[in-house]
């Protein structure tokens, strides 16, 4: 269909954010990271432009169910500049790209960077090809038809791969 087959590469998009969530959650399940803990634990403070305070009601959490209050009309970087509150994390949802604040979380908690920590836990463990590549400040993943289909699998196995349980403990 549109010119896919079994090979071709194609970045997932929004579908990206599924592998940021599953990794998080990887992370969790390890001990590494808390997810209803704030940003700032990991990030330190001055990650977003709000005061400390509101900034400080955002947890990794909120990143990764849109909850976090910053303002999503001030289009994808994800720079301070750009993370602007406009309202307490957890009393409003919109679809925003600062989820990819979650891999920075994800390297801090664990002491490696996202790329090598989502391929030692997830990606090779299923057997997955692609990769992330920086796209207009986002990170994006790139891999084949088949590697979205095996990540599919793990899905709908409820996290278990080949007799192996990797997590899932997302929320």
């Amino acid at each position: 269909m549109n010119d896919h087959n079994s090979i071709k590469s194609w970045y997932w998009a929004s579908a990206g954010k599924t592998l940021t969530t599953a990794t998080a959650g990887i992370a969790q399940d390890q001990s590494f990271l808390d997810l209803n803990a704030k940003v700032s634990d990991y990030l330190g403070t001055g990650w977003t432009s709000a005061t400390i305070e509101k900034e400080n009601l955002i947890s990794t959490k909120n990143l990764l169910s849109m909850s976090s209050g910053l303002d999503d009309s001030l289009g994808d970087e994800v720079t301070p500049e750009n993370l602007q509150y406009i309202a307490d994390a957890n009393s409003r949802w919109a679809y925003h790209n600062v989820y990819v604040k979650t891999q920075d979380v994800v390297a801090a908690a664990t002491g490696q960077n996202w790329d090598t920590y989502f391929s030692e836990n997830l990606k090779d463990k299923i057997g997955m090809s692609g990769q992330w590549i920086s796209l207009n400040n986002l990170s994006v993943y790139w891999s084949n038809t088949r590697s979205m289909a095996r990540f599919g699998l793990l899905m709908y196995a409820n996290g278990t791969w080949m007799k192996h349980k990797l997590y899932l403990k997302l929320f």
